[in-house]
């Protein structure tokens, strides 16, 4: 059973593992936002469907600094998801949005 393996961990290493499993919790709910079907009772909406971006992607696309991304997001300049303690971007909510230069 696992959690009889749980009582072995030392109390050191439980934020470590705490934040690792923060991350594939942030992971695999973003892939269950992305990857929800659609079908006759759930009517397709294409950008539910679209693969959301990091804000490194959106800095690299916009040609911008990561910082200035997650500032204009924070400002709501740039509209964006937050799943948990992390924030995507759809695609098509940067169309149309002029290229920053830094």
């Amino acid at each position: 059973m696992v959690m009889g393996r749980l009582e072995t961990v030392p109390p050191e290493d439980v934020p470590r593992i705490l934040g690792r499993l923060e991350r594939v919790r942030g992971v695999l709910f973003g892939r269950l936002l992305e990857g929800r079907p659609s079908g006759p009772s759930t009517p397709r909406n294409d950008a539910a469907c679209e693969r959301l971006l990091t804000a490194k992607e959106v800095a690299e696309l916009l040609g911008l600094k990561e910082k200035t991304v997650y500032e204009l997001a924070k400002r709501g300049e740039i509209p964006c998801v937050r799943i948990g303690k992390f924030v995507r971007f759809r695609p098509s909510d940067l169309r149309g949005r002029p290229r920053g230069n830094g």
